[in-house]
């Protein structure tokens, strides 16, 4: 069961719109230096672990799809590049996110 805390970060979350996300997404990559994915965004940046496959409620939902419109945003306004990368455990193609210009890998 979820401590107080992280219930009361996630109903934040819930609730911020896509011009908050898009801002803590770009604030975020601009402090790193290396390309992060959709997948990891979430995590270290919403603490959210969502199975992107099969979301477990209509807040898990919204949230995926306000992260996915903000990256689109970002993209679309050249504030944040995205790159395909090759994961190299699932050999699949996955968008990375950057401001750095660094698209080497997940890895670096």
């Amino acid at each position: 069961m979820p401590d107080e805390k992280n219930s009361r970060k996630y109903k934040f979350v819930v609730k911020m719109s896509v011009p908050e996300y898009q801002k803590l997404i770009e604030d975020f990559l601009k402090n790193e230096n290396k390309p992060y994915s959709e997948h990891h965004i979430r995590e270290k940046l919403f603490d959210t672990h969502i199975n992107e496959g099969m979301p477990s409620s209509a807040e898990e939902l919204l949230i995926l799809l306000r992260i996915k419109a903000a990256l689109k945003s970002v993209i679309k306004e050249q504030k944040v590049a995205g790159s395909l990368i090759e994961d190299p455990i699932t050999r699949e193609q996955v968008m990375y996110y950057s401001t750095s210009g660094h698209y080497a890998g997940p890895d670096g």
